[in-house]
């Protein structure tokens, strides 16, 4: 590394004995790269760089950034490790690394163009055909295409790693699905937020640049009027976040395999209108599963017939589907001796060590001493939760035998030093002990893209900490995260270029006919925001029972603390029966339903289903409603054990999550446009409130009970209603009154008319495939009626029987009602005929 030039700036920070560091040389100055940021750093206070940090990590979480190893977006969603520590890079440093990044992307393109073609690195012996043909990764029915794609990558990303001689050594190959540029520009955006001007003064080059190529390319395949969507698996991925960041930056459609449909050889999305044609597809699901007609896999990432399509010239995959091929260690033992035979240049990027198995020296080596390699296959490369995973290594005869039957699936990956990079110590930014930071061992994941200018590097990347004793042969997801800053060149930095320089929302689209409709909403999002509003009103109508049971139990004198009556609440949300009508039995019953993650009408997993139908629709949600949304679902209060003795204690925080659920209520209504997405949600809403407060009804009034009175004061309460009507009659709830202000009274927000007739004015404004209501419509109107035509007097009468026999019966249709209404929404809305059949026998026509 350079050190003639290096800064004698005084600074508290200490490099590894017999370690090189980034930032400072062996003579303990400052990198000139380096030199802004030391010096920013070390001249602030703790309070100062502790606020950097804060401010920075709090960006990041309200972003919603997490990934999840577990596959569970609900429960287990791990928080984000961001060290607002940079890692940085001179411009003379970033000119032969970026030239190493460009370099690799121009001969993975030609040697998937040569694989999916004519073959001939295999047919000349370059590469082995096991590359090819041993591989589930390699996609046969992608070759050979009469009308083969003009471009097969798109994007690429490597991960590398400096080593103390200077050289920087290629770790992984990202090919099939190059992810983490949401995790980079996500991290880029919050520590610029939280420190800005030190931005400005250390000439960070912006990202900005790199998107808007990755923009132009994909509309070079389609024009601009062209649609576009990123596929990704979903929610359950580990890195979901970075595919729906991506997508919001660029302003693509974010769709899920089951938003997509093939019809006469084109794929299409599935919108509340019906189906729309895409022309390109940024795809971050695997190769394998986009077409389960060619490619197998554990789950479809795409509909029957989408390969033939692509086929067909009628969309593009970018990157091409097969591309994964070329992942992981797939090219590293060839990579010198093509580069110099397709390229003609000597090449920038080493590799870092690695033994193709397939070659018996190599496999010999590799059993000489198996402790000093870590065994992989192939294509495993490095995704968030988690390294590759290593083979099970067996007695030593077994594992020869094993390699060679198949040692060309197999790679041996050894372990390099990398430099060491400051980084902060969890808790230290205000340490004196050397400013907070210490030396860590770190890799890069570095991103390039294709437009049409050819190939750019984008000026930054994703940094992964480890250990400073840890060698490293993979990004160590399992570390923290840091930005990667390009500096030295401040024209660049100040100044980005012509074609990057205007905003993404608005260029490139600004000849878009103007719209206010939203009827491109996806049916899949529809679906979620109507369940957003569903479980966020249930969840609310579980912590109102909690709040009226508690109450009554803290109050020892209270004229209603039945315990008959309070079971009776808590039945409306538990199903399983009171072991005793005791107010122990209440206690245990009451934690149940707040904590117990295995009742499946409970707290814990409706609060869980709210944040995944949150998580996504985020595209359409406030960042105030998100926030509260997100906040709650994450509160470690409802994720304790559900023991008894804790039940009472939860009064003060039902009142808080009583508080958030309103605020999100209102973020929503006073913050989003009133389109498709705000009617569904508004929709869920008021069905499930409708659908409360017919079975509250049912449960407390529909018979007449001792002390009546009681049962509608709980009423009265659990909808919030009770100063309402005190502020009307001044007396003791009665039947009459209160069934006239909770169920026919449409001025009342709370009662179960006015969530009809909000339902109606709703379904006016939805899509109809014929002048005419719709079915759903048409059950709302009658049921609204009947609720007009209703008088409450006549409902509150009690036969001889102790029964109210009509409003027993106008609230069970409501509640039959209701249900209809539920299906048919989702019928009409949120699900697409697939003739699948005819998908199957096309694509088996073409051969």
């Amino acid at each position: 590394m350079n050190e003639h030039s290096a800064t004698p700036a005084p600074h508290p920070y200490t490099p590894l004995d017999g370690r090189t560091d980034a930032m400072v040389s062996a003579e303990g100055m400052v990198r000139p790269a380096w030199a802004a940021f030391a010096e920013a750093w070390f001249g602030a206070s703790g309070v100062a760089r502790g606020r950097i940090a804060a401010d920075a990590r709090r960006q990041l979480d309200e972003a919603g950034l997490s990934y999840n190893p577990h596959l569970d977006a609900g429960r287990e969603h791990a928080p984000w490790r961001f060290d607002p520590a940079p890692v940085v890079i001179s411009a003379a440093e970033w000119t032969t690394l970026s030239a190493g990044l460009v370099q690799r992307a121009r001969l993975i393109e030609l040697v998937l163009k040569d694989l999916y073609g004519a073959q001939n690195l295999i047919a000349t012996g370059a590469l082995p055909a096991s590359l090819a043909f041993g591989a589930a990764a390699f996609v046969r029915d992608a070759a050979r295409w009469d009308r083969p794609p003009r471009r097969r990558l798109f994007r690429y990303a490597v991960d590398v790693a400096r080593t103390a001689d200077g050289r920087w050594v290629v770790l992984d190959d990202h090919v099939d699905r190059p992810e983490g540029h949401g995790f980079a520009l996500a991290n880029r955006v919050a520590l610029a937020q939280a420190a800005p001007e030190l931005f400005v003064e250390a000439g960070v080059r912006r990202l900005a640049g790199h998107f808007a190529r990755l923009q132009e390319g994909l509309e070079e395949e389609t024009g601009i009027e062209g649609r576009i969507a990123l596929l990704t698996p979903g929610p359950t991925d580990p890195a979901y976040f970075s595919h729906a960041y991506l997508a919001r930056y660029l302003g693509l459609t974010l769709v899920e395999p089951g938003d997509l449909a093939v019809r006469e050889g084109e794929l299409h999305v599935k919108t509340l209108e019906g189906l729309r044609r895409l022309d390109v597809v940024l795809r971050s699901v695997p190769s394998l599963g986009v077409d389960p007609l060619y490619t197998p896999g554990a789950g479809a990432a795409a509909p029957a017939g989408a390969l033939r399509a692509a086929r067909l010239g009628r969309v593009v995959f970018a990157n091409a589907v097969g591309a994964g091929v070329l992942d992981g260690r797939a090219l590293a033992p060839f990579s010198a001796a093509l580069t110099r035979s397709l390229l003609g240049e000597e090449p920038v990027l080493a590799e870092a060590p690695c033994l193709w198995l397939g070659e018996p020296a190599a496999r010999d080596a590799f059993l000489a001493a198996p402790e000093a390699w870590r065994l992989t296959p192939l294509r495993a490369v490095a995704r968030p939760g988690g390294a590759p995973v290593a083979a099970a290594q067996t007695d030593a005869a077994a594992l020869a035998r094993r390699l060679a039957r198949e040692g060309w699936n197999w790679v041996a990956r050894g372990a390099v030093e990398s430099v060491t990079t400051p980084a902060l110590l969890d808790g230290a930014a205000g340490g004196a002990t050397g400013g907070g930071l210490a030396p860590a061992s770190w890799a890069v994941r570095l991103f390039a893209t294709c437009g049409g200018e050819g190939w750019r590097a984008m000026p930054g990347g994703l940094a992964m900490t480890a250990p400073p004793d840890r060698g490293l042969d993979a990004l160590p997801w399992d570390g923290a995260a840091k930005d990667v800053w390009v500096v030295g060149d401040p024209a660049a930095a100040a100044v980005v270029p012509q074609t990057a320089a205007t905003a993404l929302l608005s260029r490139r689209r600004r000849t878009a006919h103007l719209r206010r409709t939203g009827r491109d909403l996806l049916s899949r999002v529809a679906d979620n925001l109507f369940w957003l509003g569903r479980n966020a009103e249930r969840a609310e109508a579980i912590l109102r029972v909690l709040k009226t049971v508690i109450e009554r139990m803290i109050d020892a004198s209270a004229p209603d603390r039945d315990p008959e009556l309070l079971h009776r609440l808590l039945s409306l949300r538990l199903e399983d029966p009171a072991p005793a009508q005791t107010l122990a039995a209440a206690r245990a019953r009451i934690a149940r339903l707040a904590l117990d993650p295995g009742q499946p009408l409970g707290l814990g997993r409706t609060l869980d289903a709210a944040y995944w139908n949150a998580n996504a629709t985020r595209a359409h949600l406030s960042r105030d409603a998100w926030r509260d949304v997100s906040a709650l679902a994450a509160d470690p209060v409802w994720r304790g054990a559900p023991e008894p003795g804790r039940a009472l204690s939860l009064a003060g925080p039902v009142d808080g999550a009583i508080r958030s659920l309103a605020a999100f209520a209102g973020a929503s209504h006073e913050n989003m446009t009133r389109n498709f997405a705000w009617r569904f949600l508004e929709l869920g809403r008021r069905v499930e409130r409708a659908q409360a407060v017919a079975a509250m009804f049912s449960a407390l009034v529909a018979e007449q009970r001792p002390n009546e009175s009681a049962a509608l004061y709980a009423m009265l309460q659990l909808c919030d209603s009770f100063f309402a009507y005190r502020s009307r009659y001044l007396t003791t709830p009665e039947a009459a009154p209160a069934i006239d202000l909770l169920v026919l009274d449409e001025t009342n927000p709370r009662s179960l008319a006015f969530q009809i007739a909000r339902m109606d004015e709703v379904m006016g404004d939805l899509p109809r495939p014929t002048p005419y209501r719709n079915p759903e419509h048409r059950l709302t109107l009658q049921l609204l009626t009947a609720l007009r035509c209703a008088d409450a007097a006549p409902l509150a009468a009690v036969d001889d029987a102790g029964a109210r026999p009509a409003l027993a019966a106008l609230l069970a249709d409501a509640e039959a009602t209701l249900e209809r209404i539920g299906d048919q929404i989702a019928k009409a809305y949120f699900a697409h005929a697939e003739p699948a059949l005819t998908e199957v026998m096309a694509a088996r026509g073409t051969g």
